[in-house]
């Protein structure tokens, strides 16, 4: 790894780093034999992170990775194998915001956007083995959303010899995303938004009350798909439903 500091004026940091990663290949055996190659990355990388006036933080960052010999979980009918795409490239950016605009309130932000694309996959797709070997070049990888959104705001409440009081909410944002390299209508989990919240308080006793996936929606996690039999339908696994509670803890 290779990486460079450049300080403009106080509290601004400029960097560039250029930087390789490998990931071993293997051999699936058992159910689902299949041998896959090593996979290589270089990442570049340039970005700048600023401090302006001690209650705020800006940082931005761009960067490209340039995968060889990607590697790919797939779950298809038969089961679950790891295949190789000749080559990958996702170009990215990124921004985030700290700030305390006042003591005790607590805000940050971050905004990412990615453009990612398969080169020299091939394969078959178990849906439409007719079609033979397809090339899924130009296609998005798996989970890779065009663009992403999060966003947080927190205030700490002082309550004295009883500790602080401190609620907090969470709000994320994801553009559509694929789930399969096929990149078909049923392989893609559409655009959605998630907000968590808790509130803590702490003290020698502390205590956290906390609600996750507010709006209660089904989002898909992983797809697999099912028998052929059957007419292959997508098999999901769902994040989370909206789930609450109440967690106690004692410092002694």
């Amino acid at each position: 790894e290779l990486v460079a500091q450049y300080y403009p004026v106080e509290d601004t940091m400029l960097y560039g780093s250029v930087s390789r990663g490998y990931k071993s290949g293997g051999v699936l055996v058992g159910n689902f034999p299949g041998e896959y190659d090593p996979e290589t990355i270089i990442a570049y990388e340039i970005g700048a992170k600023s401090q302006l006036g001690g209650r705020y933080q800006l940082n931005a960052a761009a960067f490209y990775y340039d995968y060889e010999d990607l590697q790919l979980f797939l779950l298809e009918a038969f089961g679950a194998r790891i295949d190789n795409a000749s080559n990958a490239d996702i170009r990215g950016a990124e921004i985030e915001l700290l700030a305390e605009p006042v003591d005790g309130l607590l805000l940050n932000a971050q905004l990412t956007w990615l453009d990612a694309e398969l080169d020299g996959f091939v394969t078959i797709d178990d849906i439409f083995p007719q079609l033979g070997p397809q090339d899924l070049s130009g296609n998005r990888p798996n989970r890779a959303p065009e663009s992403s959104f999060s966003i947080g705001v927190q205030y700490a409440f002082s309550l004295g010899e009883y500790g602080t009081l401190t609620p907090r909410l969470d709000y994320y944002w994801q553009d559509d995303t694929y789930l399969r390299p096929q990149n078909l209508d049923r392989d893609r989990q559409d655009a959605y938004h998630r907000t968590n919240a808790w509130d803590s308080l702490d003290g020698r006793w502390s205590m956290q009350a906390f609600v996750d996936n507010i709006e209660d929606d089904d989002i898909v996690q992983n797809l697999a798909l099912g028998s052929g039999s059957l007419g292959y339908p997508n098999n999901v696994t769902l994040y989370p439903p909206r789930m609450y509670g109440l967690r106690m803890s004692w410092s002694y």
